[in-house]
């Protein structure tokens, strides 16, 4: 891995978050032996896997430098939720939501437009 001009890597195209609060953490720590001048660290997250979390989980992984994560949310409707599988539903998103603005994460959602279809659109 190349040291020079890291600042903000970016861990992407898979939800990195999915891995364990521990492995997290071992990950963390080798990014920063290798890159001392990381100043965080960004990744997607899904409210799945930030719901496995614990809020002192959390709270340690935003301490430790992850930040401004990617939340591929998709939609507030419970209708297209459950079409879409997500496997939660608007309240649940929120609740998450709202436990990782209390562990002081930066966080964007990707929404996708349209997905419940014309009449709702």
């Amino acid at each position: 891995m190349h040291s020079a001009g890291f600042s903000v890597p970016q861990c992407k195209n898979s939800d990195a978050f999915a891995l364990s609060a521990e492995r997290l953490e071992e990950i963390i720590h080798e990014i920063y032996r290798k890159l001392p001048q990381v100043e965080c660290i960004s990744m997607y997250a899904s409210i799945n896997n930030v719901r496995t979390k614990s809020d002192e989980e959390l709270k340690r992984l935003h301490e430790l430098g992850i930040d401004d994560l990617n939340i591929g949310l998709e939609s507030g409707y419970d209708p297209a939720l459950e079409q879409m599988c997500k496997g939660y539903d608007s309240a649940e998103a929120e609740l998450q939501m709202l436990r990782l603005k209390k562990a002081g994460f930066h966080f964007g959602v990707n929404i996708i437009l349209g997905i419940s279809g014309p009449e709702k659109s």
